[in-house]
């Protein structure tokens, strides 16, 4: 997206803007030292449309990051990502050289820690309650090394697929997320160890696909997606 006009509130919570683009998608910063979340808004359907926002107390959380010895891992980008139906980052930082990383939350969030290496690891934690007085949480980012794949149809590469590579057996173990480039390539991290990646189409042309990774270490990982029929059910 691109930045299409900006505003600020008045002294009644009110903002508006002369000219918008179709769809436009809002997103609201709270008046620092105010101690409330920043908001996102989803794309607008109407134009003309009133928007509301109710900016969230925030809560604190502290997040520690940790490699698999056991020593801090700086640099690592701690994402908070608000719980509903479309999700949205409200808070991010960056763990410091002692691997602890401080970021407001909303009452209900998912958060994910991204390493800070080439591969690009994840570890999520979902659907946490953050309760008044703060929380803290540990997380572990093992090694992880870049893993290449290509989607196609038929033998010809397909664009604009969404793929997620999940670590079997580990508790919010979900490495990262890719979309395949114009020639059906994509990147994506990997732990070690059994995993599984799965494949999406969001314009719905395609089945959505699957394949295990073995423990041993994967090659090129080729995803052959097959075409799917539009059905109504009544």
């Amino acid at each position: 997206g691109r930045l299409c006009a900006e505003t600020r509130t008045d002294k009644h919570g009110e903002f508006d803007f002369a000219v918008v683009p179709p769809h436009p998608r809002v997103f609201v910063r709270a008046p620092e030292g105010s101690g409330r979340l920043d908001a996102f808004g989803p794309p607008a359907e109407d134009c003309g449309a009133a928007l509301a926002f109710v900016l969230q107390q925030a809560r604190t959380l502290v997040v520690h990051v940790r490699d698999q010895a056991g020593a801090p891992v700086a640099g690592a980008e701690v994402r908070v990502y608000e719980e509903r139906t479309e999700a949205a980052v409200v808070a991010l930082a960056r763990s410091d050289e002692h691997g602890n990383a401080r970021v407001a939350a909303p009452a209900r969030a998912h958060v994910a820690v991204v390493a800070p290496d080439e591969a690009g690891l994840m570890r999520w934690k979902f659907d946490l309650d953050v309760p008044e007085g703060g929380l803290e949480l540990d997380f572990e980012l093992p090694q992880a090394r870049p893993v290449r794949g290509r989607v196609s149809v038929a033998g010809e590469p397909v664009a604009e697929i969404e793929l997620v590579l999940w670590q079997d057996g580990v508790d919010g173990g979900w490495n990262g997320f890719a979309t395949s480039a114009a020639d059906g390539t994509f990147t994506l991290p990997w732990s070690g160890g059994p995993a599984t990646l799965r494949a999406l189409d969001p314009a719905g042309r395609f089945l959505p696909a699957r394949c295990a990774l073995a423990a041993d270490g994967p090659g090129e990982l080729l995803l052959e997606l097959e075409r799917g029929t539009r059905r109504v059910v009544r």
